[in-house]
């Protein structure tokens, strides 16, 4: 079983894209003290849902994934969701959207197409595509983009 899941995890780093490490000079010049905490209040608490079930909490997080437009996922694993963060390195460190649950309030794990049981990672594609390592439903799941609506104003005469 443990093989299975680290095979799916391999293919959907694959399908991600690997970035190689930074070169030695680059590495060398890399802050060593964090810059943002997400799933705590501070960097000196590490209770789980700290301050209950919220978009501000988090209970064994296991994978995280950054896209183009600089938007934060984490697989949150013991609330059986995966967390978005838009833009948090430089707005907020709230969650903005939840996968796999019907709101950010329930963690129960489920078999669906909207529901997530133990999520063990995250990945994604040149595309902008989600993939989601479902652990306990034993699948991945992708989460293609959403399709982009345009409203425009009502001029009126």
């Amino acid at each position: 079983m443990r093989h299975i899941i680290r095979f799916i995890a391999m293919i959907l780093i694959v399908l991600a894209g690997w970035v190689p490490p930074p070169q030695l000079t680059q590495a060398a010049n890399l802050d060593t003290t964090a810059a943002h905490v997400f799933g705590q209040p501070d960097f000196t608490h590490n209770t789980a849902n700290n301050g209950g079930l919220s978009a501000s909490s988090l209970n064994s997080p296991i994978g995280v994934a950054l896209d183009a437009q600089g938007n934060l996922y984490v697989a949150d694993h013991a609330n059986s969701r995966v967390l978005e963060y838009r833009a948090p390195l430089t707005t907020d460190t709230i969650a903005d959207i939840v996968f796999g649950q019907p709101d950010f309030t329930h963690n129960t794990g489920g078999l669906s197409a909207t529901s997530l049981d133990n999520p063990g990672g995250v990945a994604l594609d040149g595309g902008g595509n989600l993939y989601v390592a479902d652990t306990s439903n034993h699948r991945a799941l992708e989460y293609g983009l959403a399709p982009v609506k345009l409203y425009l104003p009502l001029m009126l005469r």
